[in-house]
């Protein structure tokens, strides 16, 4: 025991370099040696505590204490920030470890403050030990012009800065940001924060005969019942519900996705949505705005953290978010997934910032924002400039499947770069996997696949008639080298964009059953367009068709292009 207290042992200079390795590793062999005599209660080990707790000065344990934390890492210089103290410059360190804020004893001579007598002990979270205050007083802090009038700190003796700003004075932000100039983006520590921006009113249009529903409760398997339980603490941690006595209650549902991951989601269509109206403000065309980002050169696209999530409610929007889990009620108090008007709350919020804050060259499509530029000086500085508003807004975005300062972007269902678009590939695996249709039902699924992609490929209705017209199982091979024909143009597409400055030309063709245009430019396809002739027009000679219906107005309307003072 002996050698715990040679003199030697106190001797540190808490200002050496060495103090902070010193000191540790005397607290730790200590309070090891602590630790073991009060688990092993033999005479001996007895003896050997009561000596220490009798014949050991209190200060001693003060001193080691004391000298433990003015010989904290340098590392901690990033936490330091400078305040005025009563109108004195001083040092505070941000410890969000420490329940309470101190103030060093040195400090409050140096000031003549008055001290408010008071003594309480302080454990130490590195140590057994603790230490004792030296009163309580009173300042006032000034930090970058904003004034924290009567702050409480307590006293105390060899602290590492002038102040600790503990839980009880970092409890009045909404936040703490600190600078680590690291290269990744911020690291938010809550998981998961609330935008600074004006609560949604996701309930303004309610019909006049609502009234509160509650569902009734529903069973589920253990396995289910275990993850229900995990998210619903995670979203309590993260603040995005809290318990609820509302008389609405919806219920709790347990989806996979195609990767077989499990999620959790609440079912309104019983409650508040049969009584809600909708919101009618509009989501982005997405054709339009993948043509017009198609112009620039680099991009980036950046994905909101559980986007909903974000946003907060009204107070009065709560009780109608009511859901049941795990045998309580819980209500939201951010935007809820599965609710009427969430979709257009959530755009026009971000579409708000995106306009108010005049940020250019900036998309946003629900959880998607996408940043560009003409080169790559232009993206960086919309990019730093989107950021800064993302920032002061409080928004949080998901790093690992955002995407920055790319030459070609996967965007909503689009392969992108300059003068291209072409079908996301990955979204084309279920067409590329997809089996000859064997019955009527599949066919006109099969059907609905295709049309999607009309829009890529020339002279589709052509392409796609031997299926719309077959009733035949299996598929004659006519049909199925019109099936396969399909997936490989699909898979093969791509388009150019438009270039204001070349002329473009519309080249029209007919056949016996449909009608197509393509509109060319620089001997390249932009667009195509086709459609199946009705009957009394199949019936017509090609030269007797009416001239109206190679008029290519419809086409160049639908694809939103204006040919007016165009050379075609």
């Amino acid at each position: 025991m002996e050698r715990f207290l040679k003199p030697e042992r106190f001797s540190v200079d808490p200002n050496s370099l060495n103090a902070s390795k010193q000191w540790s590793h005397w607290f730790r062999t200590f309070n090891n040696f602590v630790s073991s005599l009060q688990q092993h209660q033999t005479p001996d080990a007895v003896d050997k505590l009561n000596f220490l707790i009798n014949y050991v000065d209190p200060s001693v344990y003060e001193y080691i204490a004391e000298c433990t934390t003015a010989a904290a890492p340098s590392s901690l210089s990033k936490a330091i920030i400078s305040l005025n103290v009563c109108g004195r410059p001083m040092k505070a360190l941000v410890d969000t470890g420490s329940s309470e804020s101190f103030i060093s004893e040195d400090k409050v001579k140096d000031l003549s403050i008055k001290p408010f007598p008071s003594q309480r002990k302080i454990s130490m979270a590195s140590t057994n030990l603790s230490s004792t205050t030296k009163g309580h007083c009173f300042v006032a802090l000034d930090h970058h012009g904003q004034i924290y009038q009567s702050v409480k700190l307590s006293i105390l003796q060899g602290l590492c800065a002038d102040l600790i700003l503990g839980h009880d004075f970092l409890n009045q932000h909404g936040g703490l940001q600190m600078s680590f100039q690291g290269s990744k983006p911020t690291f938010s520590v809550c998981g998961l924060s609330t935008a600074k921006v004006e609560p949604a009113s996701l309930f303004n249009n309610l019909l006049p005969e609502c009234k509160p529903i509650a569902t009734k409760s529903r069973r589920f398997s253990l396995p289910d019942k275990q993850f229900i339980d995990a998210e619903i603490h995670k979203l309590l941690s993260e603040d995005v519900i809290e318990p609820s006595k509302s008389p609405w209650r919806a219920q709790v549902l347990v989806t996979s996705d195609d990767r077989h991951k499990k999620r959790m989601c609440v079912d309104y269509s019983q409650t508040i949505n049969r009584f809600t109206q909708l919101d009618a403000y509009p989501l982005p065309r997405i054709d339009e705005m993948i043509e017009k980002i198609s112009e620039y050169e680099i991009f980036t696209t950046l994905d909101l953290k559980s986007a909903y999530h974000q946003i907060p409610i009204k107070e009065e929007d709560k009780p109608y978010t009511a859901f049941e889990a795990g045998g309580n009620l819980y209500q939201f108090k951010r935007i809820p997934f599965g609710v009427t008007n969430g979709v257009a709350c959530f755009q026009r919020i971000i579409d708000s910032m995106i306009r108010n804050e005049n940020i250019k060259d900036t998309f946003a499509y629900l959880d998607n924002v996408t940043i560009y530029g003409k080169n790559q000086r232009e993206h960086d500085h919309n990019f730093a400039v989107f950021l800064k508003s993302a920032q002061d807004y409080n928004i949080t975005f998901n790093e690992s499947k955002s995407i920055i300062s790319a030459k070609e972007i996967k965007l909503l269902g689009y392969l992108v770069s300059k003068g291209h678009i072409q079908p996301d590939p990955d979204r084309l695996k279920p067409l590329r996997d997809l089996n000859e249709p064997h019955n009527a039902k599949s066919q006109q699924r099969v059907i609905g696949m295709f049309a999607y992609y009309s829009s890529w490929i020339p002279k589709f209705s052509d392409k796609v008639h031997p299926l719309v017209k077959n009733n035949i199982f299996p598929l004659p091979q006519e049909v199925k080298e019109s099936f396969e024909l399909l997936k490989k143009e699909i898979e093969m597409a791509t388009v150019t964009t438009i270039d204001h400055e070349s002329p473009l030309v519309v080249e029209t063709d007919a056949s016996d059953i449909a009608i197509a245009a393509t509109l060319n430019q620089n001997g390249r396809p932009v667009a195509f367009f086709s459609r199946t002739l009705n009957q009394k027009e199949s019936e017509e000679n090609v030269s007797q068709r009416p001239e109206p219906n190679f008029k290519p107005t419809p086409f160049i309307r639908t694809r939103a292009y204006n040919l007016r003072n165009r050379e075609a």
